[in-house]
């Protein structure tokens, strides 16, 4: 019998309930959030241990939430829908790599060449504006740091590069710890604080930290609660932090001052290797491998897409993605994707 460390948790209680699956109509749904509660609770007793046992049990348990999450998204993912059209995919001559993503507020959306050493602004129809060379770089994500700049996280050096929409670089903001440089890999801003994920050299072992834009000093170190972080971002007063395996999208109140008591946004239902998301006014959209799935804004999945089928690049990988409104435009509202396999980004009409 495997002897784990604590004792079991309440099977009834509010952390590890199961009354919720019987609110899902589809079977393959109720077993798979049922084996992430099997997960969790395996998790939770064996915290601390060394054992070989308390290895097989977390392991085995990893196992069955995997096996249902892929039977579960392989019944539901559809390959076209009326929620989304492909426009257009450009980028292959331009990006080494395309990590990150965003649109800046005269229009135009920028993406990092993780193996290119620069990023690149485009039109909203896949035009080429211009390069921005960052020699001995290696830019990995991209967010907004006011209506007139953006912030450049850079795997290969410990700084964020706040770079102005006309280009320019006007400001490095130095990521260290205790005299030890980190390296800043995805970042969102609240204001003037900007909370990141921090990695090594290689992109692993990764940390949440929080730092004030003007202060190089403030960096903070914060409980992260989940080992492998994918995604970041602040919306409507909330701190949302994505995972990719076991699949989850947190949130966290920005109210408190202690950044530590998260809620599971989505019921661990979203599909495996979750990247990175974005909110509209009524809905959140995620990547996740060549997937992209569209939550209500109560965190339920409302549609899953076989995308990297409908852009036919069937073994997309797609990392970031950002929302672009053209007013007066027939397009509306463009999400953007980008596909590190392919060096492509993906533009989708989204209804």
């Amino acid at each position: 019998m495997i002897n784990l460390c604590k004792t079991p948790p309440t099977l009834s209680g509010k952390q590890f309930t199961f009354g919720h699956c019987r609110n899902l109509s589809d079977t393959l749904a109720a077993a798979c959030v049922q084996a992430e509660a099997i997960l969790t609770v395996a998790e939770y007793l064996a915290a601390g241990c060394q054992s070989a046992g308390a290895f097989v049990a977390c392991n085995s348990a990893a196992q069955i939430v995997s096996r249902h999450h892929h039977r579960h998204w392989a019944n539901r993912m559809v390959q076209e829908s009326d929620t989304i059209r492909l426009i257009n995919s450009f980028g292959d001559k331009d990006l080494l790599t395309p990590y990150g993503l965003e649109s800046s507020s005269d229009g135009f959306l920028w993406a990092t060449s993780l193996g290119g050493e620069r990023i690149s602004k485009f039109s909203s129809y896949g035009d080429l504006v211009q390069h921005l060379q960052l020699p001995g770089s290696r830019p990995w994500g991209l967010f907004q740091a006011g209506r007139e700049s953006l912030w450049v996280c850079d795997l290969a050096n410990p700084y964020l590069l706040r770079v102005r929409k006309d280009g320019i670089i006007e400001h490095r903001l130095h990521i260290r710890n205790n005299g030890q440089d980190l390296r800043p890999i995805l970042g969102t801003a609240d204001g003037n604080v900007l909370y990141l994920i921090l990695a090594n050299s290689t992109g692993r072992n990764r940390q949440l930290a929080r730092i004030h834009a003007d202060d190089e000093s403030s960096l903070e170190i914060l409980p992260c609660p989940t080992p492998r972080p994918s995604g970041i971002r602040v919306h409507a007063g909330r701190l949302y932090l994505s995972s990719q395996n076991p699949p989850a999208l947190l949130s966290q109140s920005l109210d408190e001052n202690k950044i530590e008591n998260w809620t599971n946004f989505n019921n661990g239902m979203i599909p495996d290797f979750q990247n990175h998301f974005v909110f509209t006014d009524n809905h959140v959209w995620l990547t996740a491998m060549g997937r992209l799935t569209r939550l209500n804004v109560s965190g339920e999945v409302e549609l899953v897409i076989d995308a990297a089928s409908l852009v036919g690049y069937p073994d997309s990988n797609f990392r970031s993605l950002t929302i672009l409104d053209t007013p007066g435009s027939s397009d509306g509202s463009i999400l953007f994707v980008s596909d590190k396999i392919h060096n492509l980004i993906h533009s989708f009409k989204i209804y």
